[in-house]
């Protein structure tokens, strides 16, 4: 039988092989330039979502920075802060749309200012300040990072600052705290202070902190703020909150022991911690005490006055304000309680001491001296208005003078009268007489028995003496 010649086969075969690996390759090679072009968008979008962090963290610094020595910026000086983008080579800041990808947004007041996000107050809810109520003002930050090949990746942050009203506060001290009375002694108001609080109680009595208390240094309970030990005569019970304090209720409160102090000894000194006391301060802190005692250590933080960081002192709140401060220091100006106040009653040695001070009008001062007595200022003397109250320093025992008026007349012309001569009981002529007012060179309201003309016209000279002062 005659067989078929089948080497075209062979050829199919090798064609249809090399058609198979030809699409295999081809799978593989797209299966490649896949893998790599998701790689290419995940390391587009690692780096942009780098990018993003990157702004939103120089935002916060720039916030942080620019708050650490203005308390209340303002919002071109926060909006200026988005003008500073970090620098990053194929990166932009560009929102979705258009516009910048690197802002600050905030609610404004009237002004266009940053504004509390309560006018009336936030609770604080947590933290070493939980219960005061503050004023929080609310700041968005957006970063929006693209890239060149158009990876997206936007972050946003919501940052609050808050400020305590001082005057929540029982005592608040800027320097060391020392409670030391030697009768029985209960506080009721919150404390804080930047420094350390010494804590002690007079033998046999009891010392009660009703509140919560901060110190943004150490507690310490072995000695006064003298070095004077506590092992002395201040061996009594200090009874500090972990509760709502009742005095009749031991639940309460906790008896803080000498050695239970934050540190074994004074300022400086080792932390008391374990194995030098079981439980440890943090312990007695956060679990004893509930957080109603704490140190720098367990949360306790310091608190300045925003006039501080101007480098005023907490008691140039209440201070009037030096020549030109609200040019030349703005920032404290604006905080003295001298801006604040609608009425101020300003006392100086002299009127330009007062007429100096920024915000005071050019009207001249009111004289307590009487000398100059006009309607613009105090007005005359009279029945509805009596002489202005006076410490007049030593006075004259008799004065001269050159005119007198006619009888009847309640006005006495004198020539040689000294700015701390009052009004008062005279002796004129030898008779008492009452004035009640008067200026440089007179004395008005005067009663009766004042010297006459003579029948000549010519004006009675004579002494007035000092009777007695009214």
């Amino acid at each position: 039988m005659k067989t078929r010649d089948e080497s075209g086969m062979a050829l199919l075969t090798t064609i249809m092989v090399m058609l198979l690996m030809s699409g295999l390759m081809v799978g593989f090679f797209a299966a490649v330039i896949a893998d790599q072009r998701a790689n290419g968008i995940d390391r587009d979008q690692t780096q942009a979502y780098a990018a993003a962090h990157a702004g939103l963290e120089k935002l916060t610094s720039d916030l942080a920075t620019k708050f650490e020595t203005d308390f209340n910026p303002s919002a071109a000086e926060i909006n200026a802060l988005a003008t500073h983008a970090p620098a990053i080579p194929g990166f932009t800041y560009i929102a979705p749309g258009g516009g910048s990808g690197y802002t600050i947004t905030f609610t404004t007041d009237a002004n266009g200012n940053p504004a509390p996000i309560s006018t009336t107050g936030t609770p604080i809810t947590s933290g070493a300040y939980q219960g005061f109520t503050g004023i929080v003002t609310q700041y968005t930050i957006t970063s929006t990072a693209r890239s060149t090949g158009n990876a997206e990746v936007r972050l946003r942050r919501i940052l609050e600052t808050v400020a305590v009203p001082v005057f929540q506060f029982g005592v608040f001290g800027d320097t060391d705290l020392s409670f030391f009375a030697g009768p029985d002694f209960d506080f009721g108001g919150r404390i804080q202070t930047n420094g350390n609080l010494y804590l002690a109680e007079g033998d046999g009595n009891a010392l009660a902190l009703e509140d919560k208390t901060t110190a943004a240094l150490d507690v310490i309970r072995t000695q006064l703020s003298n070095g004077y030990l506590t092992s002395t005569n201040y061996t009594g019970t200090v009874n500090v909150a972990k509760a709502p304090y009742v005095a009749t209720n031991p639940a309460t409160y906790r008896a803080l022991a000498r050695n239970e102090g934050s540190v074994v000894g004074g300022p400086g000194t080792a932390a008391n911690e374990l194995p030098l006391m079981n439980p440890g301060w943090t312990s007695l802190s956060i679990g004893s005490y509930k957080s109603y005692i704490r140190n720098g250590k367990t949360g306790g933080k310091r608190l300045d006055l925003p006039l501080v960081s101007q480098g005023a002192k907490p008691i140039d709140l209440i201070r009037r304000p030096v020549v030109a401060e609200d040019i030349s220091n703005p920032l404290v100006y604006t905080q003295r309680f001298y801006t604040m106040a609608s009425i101020r009653i300003l006392l100086s040695d002299t009127a330009a001491e007062i007429t100096s001070l920024p915000g005071v009008t050019a009207t001249a001062p009111v004289p307590l001296d009487q000398t100059v007595v006009t309607p613009a200022q105090y007005g005359p003397v009279s029945a509805t208005k009596p002489p202005l109250a006076e410490a007049p320093g030593p006075l004259p025992t008799a004065m001269a003078f050159t005119a007198a008026s006619v009888a009847g007349d309640t006005t006495l012309t004198v020539s040689n009268i000294t700015a701390n001569f009052p009004a008062q009981l005279l002796s004129v002529g030898g008779n008492a007489v009452t004035c009640t007012g008067r200026d440089a060179t007179h004395f008005y309201g005067c009663g009766a028995a004042l010297p006459s003309e003579s029948a000549t016209g010519v004006p009675v000279t004579g002494n007035v003496t000092l009777g007695g002062v009214v």
